[in-house]
């Protein structure tokens, strides 16, 4: 299902949630291994990591728009953010 790119956002108010990689594979699973190999690549390269994480998450057909603004607010983020997840 695509993407309506004509979504907008409201500062301070939320109007609507996309599940990005909702059921793109709900059978897949990964290792604690896997995990932690991820987790170290983002703590060695934040940024292009997480370029290659937003072109896993949307479809090649998705609205650039979309993605770069998702990846956005994953950049203002941070990576110390990152941590605090996965931690």
């Amino acid at each position: 299902m695509p993407i309506d790119s004509r979504l907008s956002i409201e500062k301070g108010r939320a109007i609507g949630v996309i599940g990005v990689d909702t059921f793109q594979s709900p059978d897949c699973r990964i290792t604690a291994e896997e995990a932690r190999q991820r987790a170290e690549a983002f703590r060695r390269n934040h940024s292009g990591s997480l370029k290659e994480m937003v072109r896993a998450l949307f479809h090649p057909d998705a609205d650039p728009a979309i993605a770069a603004d998702a990846e956005g607010r994953m950049v203002r983020r941070g990576p110390a953010d990152f941590d605090a997840v996965v931690m």
